[in-house]
């Protein structure tokens, strides 16, 4: 894909984040006039281009820049769905990690930086500071782990926008 066959086919908006059909797509149920692409099972949106699929944020960042990125795409509020310009930096894979507001689908506390010990019966709070676990400390509840995970954030990934 390049910046002008994208801007022939679809019109983007960096207000909304949104991309709307200039053309009748091929095979759909769109037409022009209409949003473009669809949410993903990843959450993210994505588009579907002469049989292709692209993931809409890497669009809007080629859209914009007219090149596509070398990096990742991080979402800086954490919203997987929210397209607009201002939302979207180009980051290195470590980066766009640390910028996490969700906890990850095996933490079982559902709390991001607290992870319950069972044994023990209390919440621990673990950091990754340049590849290595940081051990911050055991908590009575897991809002208390997550708070010294987040204080530890602010100060370890500045790529961080909590």
């Amino acid at each position: 894909m390049d910046a002008e066959l994208l801007k022939a086919i679809l019109s983007y908006d960096p207000e909304t984040g949104l991309f709307i059909w200039k053309i009748d797509p091929p095979r759909g149920k769109s037409h022009k006039g209409c949003v473009a692409g669809s949410v993903a099972g990843n959450g993210y949106r994505q588009i579907k281009i002469s049989g292709k699929v692209y993931a809409q944020h890497r669009l809007a960042f080629l859209y914009v820049y007219g090149r596509v990125p070398i990096d990742e795409i991080d979402h800086i509020n954490g919203n997987k769905q929210d397209n607009r310009i201002v939302n979207l930096r180009e980051a290195s894979s470590s980066l766009n990690k640390q910028n996490r507001h969700i906890p990850s689908s095996n933490n079982f506390s559902g709390i991001l930086g607290a992870s319950l010990d069972k044994r023990r019966g209390y919440y621990v709070a673990n950091i990754s500071v340049d590849g290595k676990q940081k051990y911050l400390g055991s908590f009575k509840t897991a809002e208390d782990a997550n708070k010294a995970y987040i204080d530890a954030k602010r100060i370890f990934h500045p790529g961080c926008t909590i």
